[in-house]
């Protein structure tokens, strides 16, 4: 689903995150909000950074990403 970390999405595991909330990372692991993540390629990204969405393609940091739900 294309989703932004404003509005909400889904984590890797799959449950609903409102903005501001912590998150389950793609390796599975619970994060905090502005905590460090791994992304789907799993690859180490600080908070602000750009990462890898569920669907392989980089993302900016603010820009919207296809999450958990694909």
């Amino acid at each position: 689903m294309y989703s932004t970390k404003e509005i909400g999405f889904y984590d890797a595991k799959g449950e609903w995150r409102s903005g501001g909330q912590g998150f389950y990372d793609a390796k599975g692991e619970w994060r905090n909000p502005g905590e460090g993540f791994y992304d789907y390629k799993e690859q180490w990204r600080s908070s602000g950074d750009g990462f890898y969405d569920q669907q392989g393609r980089w993302r900016n940091a603010g820009e919207g990403f296809y999450d958990g739900k694909g």
